[in-house]
Order: structure tokens, then C-alpha cells, then sequence
């Protein structure tokens, strides 16, 4: 009898185990610091997820390099991963990256998940060039992660050196303001001489 009742209990505790993990929602997230940086500045990208499992960011530059996916043989890590994605986030992150730049982190957690802080470009390396925010324009973080649930992937992005609206001189503010105040100030005197006569 004992022989029977200790595989049923072995299999009706697997079963349970499974089922819990099955009902459990794979929730993962990425943030950047800044919206919009200033050349060279550093961006903090802060990633999570809540299960045991492992991830890669990637960070998407705004200029042009050769092909990314021959770097895969040279890093088995992230050709791992890679593998373990299913076709469609596979094709996702292929068409975010297209013929760009693109860096990466890896990232892997314990039973609970966990969250990091990836320092861009530091923190990173270089797939088809190096890691830098010295390039103007707009750059994708992409964030993919693999655990017992189906991988998901997310996307964000953020600007560099593409919003100087207040002008980088000093004494061009100055002028712009001095002007303005002139502008009213003769329009405030040409209104009393010509109400005076």
C-alpha cells in the first residue's frame, strides 16, 4: 500500500507546484530615468520581473551598423536566450533593431525575480558597435524576458540632444528678453503721444 500512496502524493504535489506557476502572471517592466538626455549623459534603465528566470536589454542607437545576429555564435549567454524566444518577439526585436547599432545587458534572477539598474553606456556592450550616447536622435530600449510563463518583450525609448529649446548661449536669452521689454516699452510710448494729440 505504501508503495502506491508515495508516487501519488510525489505526482499530486508536481501537479499542484505546476499549477501554481501556470496561474501565476509573468510580469515584468522597464523604465528609463530621463526622457530626454543631453550627448554623452549617462541613462539609467531600470528593468524587473517577478519569476525566476533571465533577460536581455537592448538598447537600439539612432545610426547605422552591420548585421547584429552574427554576434550570437560569439556569445553563447545571449544566443541562449535568444534561442528560447518564440519566433514572433524573435521578429519584434529584429524589426526594432533593422540595420541600427544595438547594445546589451543580460539580466537572470532567483525564484522571486528581482529588479536591476543598467547604467547606458556603461553597464552595456556593443553588438555591431560601441555603446555611446553620443549620437543625436531618438534610442529604443527593448526588454525581453524568459521564465516558466511565455516570454514577453517591451519596448521604450528615450531622446538625446534633441530638445534645445531654451538657446545654449547665455546672452542670447538675455537679448531675446531685452528685446521683448523694448518692444512693449515703444509700443507703450507710441500709444500715450498718440492719445496726447
Amino acid at each position: 500500500m505504501r508503495r502506491i500512496v508515495v508516487p501519488i502524493v510525489v505526482i499530486a504535489a508536481t501537479v499542484m507546484l505546476l499549477c501554481s506557476f501556470a496561474s501565476a502572471s509573468l510580469t515584468i517592466d522597464v523604465n528609463v530615468a530621463k526622457p530626454n538626455i543631453s550627448p554623452y549623459e549617462t541613462q539609467q534603465i531600470t528593468v524587473s520581473a517577478n519569476e525566476l528566470g533571465a533577460g536581455v536589454v537592448f538598447v537600439v542607437q539612432p545610426a547605422t551598423g552591420p548585421a547584429w545576429q552574427t554576434f550570437l555564435d560569439s556569445n553563447p549567454a545571449l544566443k541562449l536566450i535568444w534561442n528560447s524566444l518564440p519566433a514572433d518577439i524573435q521578429a519584434q526585436i529584429n524589426s526594432a533593431i533593422g540595420n541600427k547599432i544595438v547594445s546589451y545587458a543580460l539580466v537572470n534572477w532567483g525564484t522571486n525575480g528581482g529588479s536591476a539598474n543598467l547604467n547606458f553606456p556603461a553597464d552595456f556592450t556593443g553588438i555591431n558597435g560601441a555603446p555611446t550616447t553620443g549620437l543625436g536622435g531618438t534610442y529604443k530600449v527593448l526588454f525581453t524576458y524568459v521564465s516558466v510563463q511565455l516570454p514577453r518583450l517591451l519596448e521604450m525609448s528615450f531622446d538625446c540632444g534633441v530638445w534645445n529649446v531654451v538657446p545654449e548661449v547665455p546672452m542670447g536669452t538675455v537679448a531675446a528678453s531685452l528685446s521683448i521689454i523694448a518692444a512693449v516699452g515703444t509700443f507703450v510710448v507710441y500709444k500715450k503721444r498718440r492719445n496726447a494729440n
